[in-house]
């Protein structure tokens, strides 16, 4: 599980790499106190200038207050960085 300050530098990150980044929700299932949330994140790399558009999905784990005490997050890293670099 990650800290809330490690998902926060990690969202940081990809704020500022991606100045016009856009994160669009594909979709959201929740089960009792377990949810999955699917996302699109687009935008134009702040180094390469190439346009980069990914998919994948999160899953948390909800104690009774709803907050997340667990999150795992995938995505393809291997695509991400090919359109990072435009190959």
């Amino acid at each position: 599980m990650e800290s809330r300050k490690e998902i926060g530098d990690m969202a940081a990150g990809f704020m500022a790499d991606f100045p016009d980044l856009v994160l669009s929700l594909d979709a959201v299932l929740v089960a009792d106190h377990h949810m999955v949330y699917a996302w699109t994140f687009e935008g134009h790399h702040k180094e390469t200038g190439n346009h980069v558009r990914f998919s994948g999905w999160e899953e948390w784990d909800l104690d009774d207050n709803l907050n997340v005490t667990k999150s795992l997050g995938w995505y393809d890293g291997v695509d991400y960085e090919r359109q990072v670099a435009g190959t």
